[in-house]
């Protein structure tokens, strides 16, 4: 395949089978032809909205059968199923939509989340903390390298925020797990803790979405989202689920009649299609999906560990089976140059957060008391389901290779 960026000179697209990709926590890639094929099929349909003629109600069945099969998978009902471009807009919506109810009253109230969020929810708390009327609350995760614990935010100090609160709570936004340490919180516990003080809770699922099979409701949520192309679906498209018993007003925008006015815009009929499809085969046989996962996990850090001066970042026990997020004591050179010289052998990794890559430092690493000189020996390591047995040998024996060459070179500019 080629395309064209402002010349005439063709620009090759590399083949899946030529690369080693180990970056699933940024993004994955569409592995399976299905999923292709799905969007392929409606990559070219009539507006959904127009129930007049038989295109259009095509289309509006198609995404009403997905939006079935998603609820059903979720045990959730359809009603409160709604499309988006993704979490990083289903998070402002949520957020920002609750947020509005409340100043309307001008009464002080408080909303909590950890510093351990993604940007698109953390960058918004910290917008609202200008606002007259709000207090918001940061909790950090749990900094004890002797815990089974560390790395997570603890129920209990979020009980505690509650108890501290200044005003009454009326949100709390916690995820699932963390994209960068991988490390997974228990929302379960978290949602007992806001039900039984009556308060909104937001849980961004975005990393675990495809690795577990969620219940929201189950756990207390009230709102949660997600985006495809974390499970090997399209980019630019996700899920926002909203319990209809909470009286939420998500709209940020406005315009059109589309998803019960929560979100107007004609609806991407393809990738709803192709995002359906994805979560379809990333939750076959998912349990055993992830005990390979954690085999393959568990191969690569005892390799590391045996040959480098190596050490994993974060909750070790409660983590996704996909994450690595390692510092290599022994690099010489900055993980910029490391990440640069796998990608020489076709190797890709990243150095934490695929939001954070122009910063010096993530707010979630610095949360994690790391100073600047051990941030530039991170890198971060994520598998997917189509990581195979050879992918990883060869990621191990490279790795090794080059971090040993560059700590060699590091050595001699010293002399």
């Amino acid at each position: 395949m080629t395309f064209y960026l402002y010349s005439d000179k063709p620009v090759s697209k590399p083949e899946r089978r030529d690369m080693y990709y180990f970056d699933n926590n940024s993004t994955t890639l569409i592995e399976d032809s299905s999923v292709m094929r799905e969007m392929t099929n409606w990559i070219s349909c009539a507006n959904p909205s127009n129930i007049l003629h038989k295109l259009g109600r095509d289309a509006r069945e198609k995404i009403e059968e997905c939006r079935h099969f998603i609820a059903f998978d979720m045990k959730v009902g359809p009603s409160e199923v709604y499309f988006t471009s993704g979490a990083t807009e289903s998070n402002n919506m949520v957020i920002l939509g609750l947020v509005r109810q409340y100043l309307a009253k001008k009464k002080k109230f408080t909303i909590i989340t950890s510093s351990f969020e993604h940007p698109s929810v953390f960058e918004v708390f910290k917008h609202l903390e200008s606002e007259e009327y709000l207090d918001v609350v940061f909790v950090n995760p749990c900094s004890n390298n002797n815990s089974q614990n560390c790395g997570r935010i603890l129920p209990e100090d979020i009980e505690t925020a509650i108890q501290n609160a200044k005003s009454p709570v009326k949100l709390v936004s916690i995820m699932y797990a963390n994209n960068e340490t991988g490390a997974i919180n228990d929302v379960e516990q978290i949602g007992k803790i806001c039900r039984n003080n009556k308060i909104f809770l937001h849980c961004d699922a975005t990393q675990a979405m495809g690795k577990y099979i969620i219940h929201p409701k189950k756990l207390n949520i009230h709102a949660m989202t997600f985006s495809a192309h974390k499970f090997h679906g399209p980019k630019g498209v996700g899920c926002l689920f909203l319990n209809k018993k909470m009286r939420c007003q998500p709209e940020i925008c406005y315009g059109g009649e589309q998803e019960s006015h929560k979100r107007p815009g004609t609806e991407n009929v393809a990738n709803i299609a192709g995002m359906t499809q994805a979560l379809r085969l990333a939750h076959l046989n998912r349990e055993e999906k992830n005990k390979t996962l954690i085999d393959k996990r568990t191969y690569i850090e005892n390799k590391l560990s045996k040959y480098l001066q190596f050490r994993v970042l974060g909750c070790k026990e409660f983590r996704l089976p996909n994450t690595i997020l390692c510092l290599i004591d022994d690099l010489g050179k900055c993980n910029k140059i490391l990440v640069k010289e796998l990608d020489k052998k076709n190797i890709c990794v990243s150095i934490g957060s695929a939001c954070q890559t122009k910063k010096d430092m993530s707010h979630v690493l610095k949360t994690m008391d790391i100073s600047q000189e051990q941030a530039k020996k991170i890198i971060r390591i994520s598998l997917s389901d189509y990581t195979t047995d050879s992918e990883v040998r060869y990621l191990v024996q490279n790795l090794i290779k080059i971090v040993k060459k560059l700590s060699k070179k590091e050595n001699k500019l010293k002399v």
